[in-house]
């Protein structure tokens, strides 16, 4: 019997070595899939006057599509995607933000969208700084907000660690990349395993600007619980959305109403302070 145990045990620890190994080598492509539709002009692009942006800077080829605001313009918003597809995929942000008097950006980040440049924690971090710094200089003097979605809401507050911006508005956040692969890996070492940290629940104290938080209570890729606890650590909170019923992938979706009046409100609040 003991032997039959000790077989079992060691059959168990192979697989666990296993399984921790197969995820330290993916969890690159894992994070990030490094997707999306190839960076250009589209015809919905065309259609609400963006275009798509490109500018080497300091060695970086950055990318984004700028797309102008709907009448007067109030301000500008850089808009970091999640992790998978790219930006042009996030266009319902700007459909929706030029409405309300912005400039929309949607920042791509190295690697998607057809492009070969390796992808990564720090590529991604100094490209949404780099974007930052090409686009403040157009905005001459109207304010400037940032809006992460999931992986992106790191890569927002690190530049609003950074930066000064009039509000930082963060969609489904986690406290580090970590945290994340612990959620979703309970039972493999993930936390010395996970070379891409992104650890934003250290950036966030630094963040002066106020916040907005928005998040899907049935959301199973980033628990409610830790981004109310990502929420805790900014000392401008200004409000946190719970959109019941929602999940992950579905947040903007569940309840547009909810969503986007959440996000309009906060802005208009910020501007009017």
């Amino acid at each position: 019997m003991s032997g039959v145990l000790a077989l079992i045990l060691l059959v168990g620890l192979a697989l666990w070595c296993a399984g921790s190994l197969y995820m330290y080598l993916t969890q690159t492509k894992k994070f990030f899939p490094a997707n999306g539709i190839a960076f250009g002009m589209h015809p919905s692009l065309q259609t609400i006057h963006g275009t798509a942006q490109t500018l080497e800077q300091d060695g970086l080829g950055l990318r984004w599509y700028q797309i102008p605001a709907a009448g007067s313009t109030v301000g500008w918003i850089i808009v970091y995607h999640g992790n998978r597809d790219g930006a042009y995929e996030r266009i319902e942000y700007a459909e929706h933000l030029v409405a309300a008097g912005m400039n929309v950006v949607l920042a791509e980040y190295p690697g998607y969208a057809g492009d070969s440049a390796a992808v990564g924690e720090w590529p991604i971090l100094r490209h949404a700084l780099a974007i930052y710094d090409a686009i403040a200089p157009q905005c001459k003097g109207l304010p400037l907000f940032l809006l992460g979605e999931s992986l992106g809401t790191a890569p927002a507050t690190f530049v609003a660690s950074r930066r000064p911006c009039k509000g930082l508005v963060l969609s489904t956040p986690y406290t580090s990349m970590a945290a994340v692969a612990a959620h979703r890996y309970p039972l493999l070492p993930v936390g010395p395993l996970t070379r891409h940290r992104l650890q934003a629940e250290l950036w966030a104290p630094h963040v002066s600007a106020p916040v907005l938080v928005l998040q899907g209570t049935k959301d199973r890729t980033i628990p409610f619980a830790m981004a109310r606890t990502q929420a805790g650590h900014f000392s401008r909170l200004r409000n946190f959305v719970s959109i019941p019923g929602a999940g992950h992938g579905n947040i903007r979706s569940h309840a547009p109403g909810l969503y986007w009046d959440s996000i309009r409100d906060f802005l208009q609040g910020c501007l009017n302070a």
